[in-house]
């Protein structure tokens, strides 16, 4: 039920959002569409500010989808987004810039999946819905183990799922995943670890494997995110509940595999140059960037209820 739920109102979203209005869309459309059509990264080029970005092709109709236009309502709240101009353009593909061109494939490659039946604009809100799906799957099943614990528990993971989560789970945009993932995988390994009552399922230790590994595919910095919730779980675990759960073979495969997946992204970031497109500036020192970071801790936590 809790998988229906959190479907119905991340798909809500899905279709009532504008098109090419959701966060980086655009880009990150372009990236599914080439993906699907065996285009892993593409052509390295750079944008008229000298930013990198990779050239890649795709259907025609997206041939404006980068341009001011389709913006027209973004920040503007007394206009509607009839000011659009129609998304068309030639049937054939056409090439396009992209400047999420060395994410990693894993979240493209299976939200782009409907656009080879459809490579129009309606193909555009199925990969939504797509994406909306394996969204609701990951807090769903965050919600499921939740409630195998603790009703208060359950109580937080409707906490953390913010209208930025569900609104980002709608569009087109591995930073859905990343959030939905990393719901879920705190969930999972503070489960694993803390000393709960009852055995350790394996229906836990395979949610925690397929959650942390889609966490570590989403996006360039994500491997760390799991590196985090692993040592934080591991840290405050009961070690009488750790030591029981490394002697369980069901657990060493569920550890091995997330460990592939982590190599996967490690060697994905290294060898397809997956942080090249972050833009870290490299006139400033490190210090400073933490710094700055530090400093706008309170606009990012508004951003992460909603902005």
């Amino acid at each position: 039920m809790a998988v229906v739920g959190f479907f119905l109102v991340t798909a809500a979203w899905a279709l009532a959002d504008p098109i090419l209005s959701g966060p980086d869309e655009p880009a990150h459309l372009i990236r599914a569409e080439a993906i699907v059509r065996g285009q892993l990264i593409g052509t390295s080029v750079y944008s008229q500010a000298g930013n990198p970005n990779t050239s890649v092709l795709v259907p025609g109709f997206l041939q404006g989808s980068n341009g001011l236009p389709y913006w027209c309502f973004i920040f503007n709240p007394n206009t509607t987004a009839t000011c659009a101009p129609p998304l068309v353009g030639p049937d054939h593909l056409i090439r396009l810039p992209t400047y999420v061109g060395h994410y990693p494939p894993l979240y493209y490659a299976v939200v782009g999946l409907p656009s080879l039946a459809d490579a129009g604009k309606s193909g555009v809100y199925w990969m939504r819905l797509a994406s909306a799906l394996v969204n609701a799957l990951l807090l769903g099943s965050a919600v499921w183990l939740a409630l195998r614990r603790s009703r208060l528990l359950a109580l937080a993971v409707l906490v953390a799922a913010t209208p930025t989560v569900i609104y980002y789970a709608g569009s087109v945009n591995p930073n859905g995943m990343e959030m939905t993932s990393a719901v879920c995988f705190w969930c999972a390994v503070g489960l694993l670890t803390m000393p709960w009552p009852g055995a350790v399922q394996r229906a836990e230790l395979s949610l925690a494997a397929v959650s942390g590994a889609l966490l570590a595919l989403s996006r360039g910095l994500s491997p760390v995110w799991v590196v985090v919730a692993v040592a934080a779980a591991l840290s405050a675990g009961d070690r009488v509940r750790m030591r029981g759960l490394a002697r369980r073979h069901g657990a060493r495969i569920a550890a091995a595999a997330l460990l592939v997946a982590a190599a996967a992204a490690a060697a994905w970031i290294v060898l397809a140059h997956g942080l090249e497109e972050l833009g870290f500036p490299n006139h400033e020192s490190y210090g400073l960037l933490f710094r700055h970071a530090v400093s706008a801790t309170p606009h990012y936590l508004s951003e992460m209820v909603g902005f």
